[in-house]
């Protein structure tokens, strides 16, 4: 199992696309943060019930930077992909990403609408679209300097001047043919490429809101741990795009007056598997042997703020076959109760991404938008996982206690 694990994370290192969406998420992700920090400023005297009812006017002032931001994630995911991408392609990154937004933006409209932008298209709706794009055009641009397809200045011409003159014919070439497809899409279907991409996708993102899909990225990420590797890196290229999506459709539908549909999203996410701190708190209730006592101690801390590697690599996780089956099984239940909470309607859903390092459960009580219940759900599923843990680290530390006892007899 470790063998064929470390061929998927090696595989998933080096192969081009997962990479790229890797890194051109993550500047997309403060993006994401800094939107919700203002909805949540909008959202106090919902999330603080003593603090009075802001205006219209103030409302309408906090909340215009979380609707910009909101609403330009499409774009930003075509800069970042293109730019990512370009590495890849040695090609030059700010043409490249200039022109991967260039290109969705004409994605991004039906030509018969009327309107000179659709917006709707330039959030999180046109997320993959963005980064399908980006990496045509870039692709595009990458065959033509590859076979010389430039226009060639003379060597007087300054650097920075034939740069620019050396992405006319690729840039044209990209546009023309992204400009080419929504032209059929739009001819043969009745809709732009992301309303395509929308159709065809559809059942993706569906499976991301399913139970099963959730309760398997944590097992796996939870495995991976235990054989030493990072199971969220190697499958954040794909979860990143579809959680952060959810998101931000159910953000857009809070800020219009609406109510969200998706469980799945990154902040879920982070609330059925982010309980690090049980296990610092129950080693420090049950264990006896100097060396877990030690490491509970010093973990306790770094675990509130969602910090896992001192306990990881401290008790250890890593490796250690007596403590897999917790490691695995209590993030599972997890998500089963909070999704089926949720289901049920007695948890809230997810509205917004507050920083990644804010204790649980002030994360969970903001990321619902002020639903108290979040808090007790919270308390009840840690209780649970401290039953999942209690027995199998007192079996381990029984194990170190003894080790310990030998020892010290020894060097009587």
């Amino acid at each position: 199992m470790k063998e064929f694990l470390k061929k998927v994370e090696d595989w998933t290192a080096r192969n081009t696309v997962l990479k790229v969406l890797r890194n051109a998420m993550l500047p997309v992700l403060p993006l994401v943060i800094i939107g919700s920090v203002f909805q949540i400023v909008a959202s106090l005297p919902v999330l603080l019930p003593f603090i009075p009812a802001f205006s219209e006017k103030l409302t309408a002032f906090l909340t215009l930077p979380y609707t910009v931001t909101n609403g330009i994630i499409g774009l930003a995911v075509a800069f970042s992909v293109g730019y990512y991408y370009a590495r890849e392609q040695k090609v030059n990154q700010l043409y490249a990403g200039i022109l991967s937004v260039a290109a969705f933006f004409i994605a991004a409209n039906d030509i018969y609408s009327g309107e000179v932008v659709q917006l709707a298209n330039l959030g999180s709706g046109g997320m993959f679209t963005a980064m399908i794009v980006a990496f045509a055009v870039v692709g595009i641009m990458g065959f033509c300097k590859k076979h010389n397809i430039t226009i060639k200045l003379p060597e007087v011409v300054p650097p920075a001047v034939a740069t620019s003159f050396d992405t006319i014919i690729s840039g044209t070439l990209a546009v023309l043919c992204v400009h080419l497809i929504n032209f059929i899409c739009v001819e043969t279907l009745g809709t732009s490429l992301p309303g395509f991409f929308a159709i065809v996708l559809g059942p993706l993102f569906k499976a991301s809101n399913s139970v099963w899909f959730l309760a398997f990225c944590l097992a796996f990420v939870q495995l991976c741990w235990l054989l030493g590797l990072h199971g969220f890196n190697m499958i954040s290229g794909v979860l990143f795009p579809l959680l952060l999506g959810n998101l931000a459709e159910n953000a857009a539908a809070l800020a219009s007056g609406g109510v969200g549909t998706n469980i799945g999203t990154f902040s879920f996410f982070l609330m059925a598997g982010h309980f690090l701190s049980i296990i610092p708190v129950t080693v420090l209730i049950v264990a006896k042997s100097e060396q877990l006592k030690a490491v509970g101690k010093l973990s306790l801390v770094p675990s509130i703020f969602n910090i896992s590697e001192p306990y990881q690599f401290g008790l250890p996780i890593v490796g250690n076959v007596d403590l897999a089956i917790p490691n695995v099984l209590y993030l599972f239940v997890n998500v089963l109760v909070y999704y089926f909470a949720t289901k049920a309607g007695l948890l809230g859903m997810t509205y917004t991404l507050p920083s990644t390092i804010l204790p649980h459960p002030i994360f969970d009580y903001v990321s619902t938008n002020g639903d108290f219940r979040a808090i007790i759900l919270w308390a009840v599923v840690f209780v649970i996982d401290f039953f999942i843990w209690a027995p199998f680290i007192k079996i381990y530390d029984n194990k170190l206690l003894a080790e310990e006892q030998a020892r010290a007899a020894e060097n009587k």
